[in-house]
């Protein structure tokens, strides 16, 4: 019954200082994006209630960022202040080991990082979509131009295929540069579509294309290619919400973004970078669990000296390290170098195996 108290009183602490840097670090993200957007807002004249409704959507993705360092701040934080009050020491003098301290804390630790994943999935890439939304209707409301916007050489996801455009024309119902892959599904043969130009056509709600090149697989295996002088371009996205198909991978949950990989590893295009994307979706909520695991020791190495200022340095120090391998191993995962897999979960092997290493070994100190 006395651990089970004193586990109780251990977690209200650690959870008092997690939400406080949760909300702390968060806030502070917020202002600064909000003071580098100041100039586009202000060339813009956006209005206060979009500024507010893009604070709002951009909330979930900083606190999806924030919370790894919450988890080890406030375990660091908290060690400092049972340490500052002589706690720890009398927790020890009562025959209670380091490992049983740190143990609650992990486990919140730990439960933070499913927070996290469930956040990443279902909300962030959501949250992503809609404050896109809101960046462009400040772009346009003082134009008067609704979407489409000009994009260039720009990837478009869409009816389970992939549709590049050269060129959205600003203010136009038109596609320049017009190349649409669609891969096979089961009993379905692939297709390609390519055309100098897309016009849409309002009476009859579809885009036709010009100088159209149609490439697919007959039912004997062979290539089939038909030129037409116009054609109708066969996905359903109209004007009005062209450039809400034009996602980056964080609007996408794991699954839409395992899904268009493999679309894309059948039409033979190059996933490397997406699928290190995809890897990091499931690693990178972990990072909080395997910082505060590699932290708590260190802090107990400084417990006789006690204090926040303490433990914030060790902290700033791991997390400056994790970022730093975090980078390293990402670029090396885009470039080929190593396995997509391998360069995802490389800082979580590196930081959590020390971690588990310098925990089995706490009650040693």
């Amino acid at each position: 019954m006395r651990i089970w108290v004193l586990w109780r009183y251990i977690c209200l602490e650690y959870l008092q200082w997690f939400f406080f840097c949760v909300f702390g670090f968060s806030g502070l993200t917020i202002v600064v994006d909000l003071v580098n957007r100041a100039g586009y807002f202000l060339k813009h004249e956006a209005s206060f209630e979009r500024v507010f409704r893009y604070t709002m959507f951009q909330a979930p993705e900083f606190i999806h960022y924030v919370l790894p360092f919450s988890a080890l701040f406030a375990m660091l934080i908290a060690l400092a202040g049972l340490s500052k009050r002589n706690e720890i020491t009398a927790m020890l003098a009562g025959g209670v080991g380091r490992r049983s301290i740190i143990l609650p804390m992990a486990l919140l630790a730990l439960v933070s990082s499913f927070a996290q994943f469930g956040l990443s999935e279902y909300v962030v890439p959501e949250a992503n979509a809609r404050k896109r939304e809101v960046l462009d209707q400040i772009k346009s409301a003082k134009k008067g131009v609704k979407t489409p916007t000009d994009r260039r050489n720009q990837w478009f996801y869409v009816d389970g295929g992939f549709l590049n455009v050269g060129v959205v024309e600003k203010g136009k119902k038109g596609l320049l540069g017009v190349l649409y892959l669609k891969p096979g599904d089961e009993g379905t043969a692939p297709l390609r579509i390519e055309g100098t130009a897309a016009i849409w056509n309002d009476e009859l709600q579809h885009w036709t294309l010009r100088d159209a090149r149609t490439a697919t697989v007959d039912s004997n295996g062979l290539l089939q290619v038909t030129r037409d002088a116009e054609s109708v371009l066969p996905v359903s996205i109209v004007p009005g919400d062209l450039a809400d198909k034009v996602k980056k991978t964080e609007e996408f949950s794991a699954g839409d973004l395992r899904k268009i990989i493999k679309d894309r590893e059948r039409l033979g295009q190059d996933v490397v970078k997406e699928r290190v994307d995809l890897y990091s979706r499931y690693a990178m909520p972990l990072a909080g669990f395997v910082m505060a695991l590699l932290g708590a020791p260190f802090a107990f190495r400084e417990h006789r000296r006690g204090g926040a200022a303490t433990g914030f340095l060790i902290g700033v120090v791991i997390a400056f390290g994790y970022v730093l391998v975090l980078a390293f191993a990402r670029a090396l995962g885009s470039a080929g170098a190593l396995p997509p897999e391998f360069a995802a979960w490389l800082p979580n092997f590196v930081f959590g195996g020390t971690g588990i290493y310098l925990a089995a070994t706490l009650d040693s100190l």
